[in-house]
């Protein structure tokens, strides 16, 4: 990972000149990290084996298992498949990409972007690769070696090739060809370093481009992707391997991924796999279940014309008609998602079980649900209270929170950079926005370059994402010598609980690693204005054949957000709408009269209203006191004088005990 380098005199001096202080007063900026290009890729090796059948099915039909990837490691699958399908497309994309850090490394490394386009035009479509187990299980082994030892490169730590890793974790191959990337910043990152294959060769690309070339390769038919997180010794924070073989009497499989499409950009995302789907297709001794992140494969007889049926509970069975040469086909699943909605009383009464309904979610295994108090938000945050309301993800060695440069009050927020990394600091607050909703803050900016990047983030799917509001880059220079007021509009985003976070981003180049004062992003006085807080949450699980009904019962008076998500496949999702409702107390008493009677089976007694006035009586019924209950269709109630008193006719059953309670809605 580390490359030295003599520099000529001149360029020696320069050098000196940028790490020596230019004053005491001043802050120098240093070099940051640069980007590494991934190792060049080994050869491909070939040998002849045996064939390798896949299990034999003995009755009936037999499940094929990919193994458990995650959803980075079926990302990158679906990236590569994507490639291989149309790679002149996927070098348009690659070309016109605007991530920072991928974007940066075209930068740093010199890419020739139409060049690099015009070379993958000239690559020809591949069949799609089927995840392997054993391949996931060589390919992580090799990147968890990587970051244990802080390293990277094709010989592991033991001395270990490729093929020797493979043939370890069981795999009986007759060709491979491996891809390492050991400080890939994410999946999008990752995949850009392999298919552009930047490095320091001609253009800015390795020569040859042995990573763009294995991942197009039609020699190969399965893949295993191993992606461990983590960072020690300037690997990571993903360490990848990628792992494409093929074995010996392979028939076709048909491979694809289950997800629901949230984002609606018709592409698989992290947290969209849905997993728990059964495969049938007609014609194969095989079916699967799709991972939870998404993913599957089935194998199929060649020379063939099956159909392909997903099916999931809560969904209609969805089918697909391929036509299946010798190699393998791609069949994806993403059914229209519809988050759970809520449906209930606008007005609930406290002490008293609240019955709501919401809608089912294809697939979920069950469901939680969340109240919280909703109350006007009028405070500041400006670190008065130190850290007490705020997550800092931050560099240790500088304080947070500072006395010396404030907005106001005593207190505000300071990050800087004393080594590169990201700084961040999320607001444990969760706001529901209107329509006039804004953001306010207080900022300075000092000592920062172009690449030292002031922002501020919203999430409205409980942290699961974020989306960039408001940014500001350094100037090179002291920039703002005083605090400036922000305000950032919220419409977009009304009538969603929201989260913020402010980040203090770094890409790469030079930066200032200095934490003294004026150096780095202070900030004070945060509020957030036209928006209710949501207090006090408290949530709950649902199994998944409950009804598709909960009872909210609220404990004191006071306005509520109710809000349902589903798991799927052990996986949560998006929290669906709010549901909003109102809790005030009841003054409304009443009780039985008289003695209950039995005549023809049935049992009738009297309510007597001693005080308040009842809205519609609903009469429930259990077989225990303690429930559950739900309301009983045998019952009538008469009214015997509006408002005062009430006659229930109800039929208990012969031989069983039956409980009454009665709502007032």
């Amino acid at each position: 990972m580390r490359r030295d380098v003599l520099l000529p005199g001149l360029m020696a001096c320069l050098a000196f000149r940028l790490l020596t202080p230019l004053s005491a007063s001043e802050p120098t900026p240093w070099m940051g990290p640069v980007p590494e290009p991934p190792p060049p890729a080994p050869p491909v090796e070939a040998r002849k084996v045996a064939s390798d059948p896949l299990p034999a099915s003995f009755t009936g039909l037999t499940l094929y298992v990919i193994g458990d990837p995650s959803e980075e490691e079926q990302l990158f699958v679906e990236l590569i498949n994507r490639a291989r399908a149309n790679p002149t497309l996927e070098g348009q994309r690659l070309r016109d990409l605007t991530d920072p850090d991928v974007v940066g490394a075209y930068t740093y490394f010199g890419v020739d972007l139409d060049q690099m386009a015009a070379d993958m035009a000239t690559l020809s479509p591949a069949p799609p690769l089927s995840i392997h187990p054993l391949l996931t299980d060589a390919a992580r082994a090799h990147s968890e070696d990587m970051l244990a030892n802080s390293f990277q490169g094709h010989t592991g730590s033991d001395g270990s090739s490729p093929g020797v890793r493979i043939t370890r974790a069981g795999y009986t191959w007759n060709t491979y060809g491996e891809n390492v990337y050991a400080s890939a910043k994410s999946v999008l990152y990752g995949h850009a370093g392999f298919e552009v294959d930047w490095g320091f060769g001609p253009d800015g690309m390795q020569s040859p481009p042995g990573h763009r070339l294995n991942t197009h390769s039609a020699n190969y038919r399965e893949i295993g992707v191993g992606v461990i997180k983590g960072s020690s010794g300037g690997v990571g924070p993903l360490v990848v391997t990628q792992d494409l073989a093929r074995r010996s009497g392979l028939t076709p499989f048909i491979t694809g991924v289950a997800y629901y499409d949230f984002n609606e950009n018709g592409a698989y995302d992290l947290g969209e796999g849905l997993g728990g789907v059964e495969v049938q297709v007609s014609g194969s001794s095989y079916y699967a279940i799709t991972t939870a992140s998404g993913g599957y494969s089935v194998p199929v007889p060649g020379n063939t014309s099956p159909t392909v049926t997903f099916s999931v509970s809560g969904l209609p069975d969805h089918t697909v008609d391929v036509t299946v040469a010798s190699l393998n086909v791609k069949v994806d699943y993403v059914p229209n998602y519809s988050p759970p909605v809520i449906s209930g009383p606008p007005t609930s009464t406290v002490g008293h079980p609240n019955a709501h309904q919401f809608t089912a979610v294809g697939g979920a295994t069950d469901y939680e649900w969340e109240q919280a108090t909703r109350q006007a938000f009028t405070g500041v945050e400006g670190a008065e209270n130190d850290l007490a309301d705020m997550t800092a993800q931050v560099t240790a060695g500088y304080e947070v929170v500072t006395t010396e440069t404030k907005a106001s009050g005593a207190k505000s927020f300071h990050m800087a950079h004393p080594n590169a990394a990201d700084q961040l600091l999320e607001w444990q607050r969760v706001f529901r926005l209107g329509p006039s909703s804004s953001l306010q803050f207080m900022s300075r900016l000092g000592w920062a370059t172009s690449r030292q990047v002031a922002r501020v983030e919203v999430s409205v799917n409980g942290g699961m994402s974020w989306e960039t509001i408001w940014t500001r880059p350094g100037t090179g220079n002291g920039g703002q010598n005083s605090f400036s007021a922000v305000n950032v509009s919220l419409a977009a985003y009304a009538d969603s609980p929201a989260q913020f976070r402010f980040v203090y981003d770094f890409t790469n180049g030079s930066y200032y690693p200095q934490t003294s004062g004026g150096v780095g992003w202070y900030l004070d006085d945060l509020t957030v204005s036209g928006a209710e807080e949501l207090v006090s949450p408290e949530s709950s699980t649902l199994g998944g054949n409950e009804g598709f009904t909960f009872d909210f019962m609220p404990m004191v008076e006071g306005d509520y957000s109710l809000r349902m998500r589903a798991r799927v496949g052990g996986k949560l999702l998006d929290w669906g709408p709010p549901f909003l409702t109102s809790a005030t107390a009841t003054s409304l008493a009443l009780r039985v009269d008289g003695v209950p009677a039995l005549s023809g089976g049935r049992v009738i007694f009297d309510l007597l209203i001693t005080s308040g006035a009842p809205g519609n009586l609903t009469v429930e019924r259990s077989s225990s006191p303690r429930g559950p209950w739900s309301v009983d269709a045998t019952v009538t109630i008469q009214t015997v004088q509006a408002g005062s008193r009430y006659r229930v006719d109800a039929a208990p059953g012969a031989g069983s005990a039956a409980f009454y309670r009665v709502r007032s809605n």
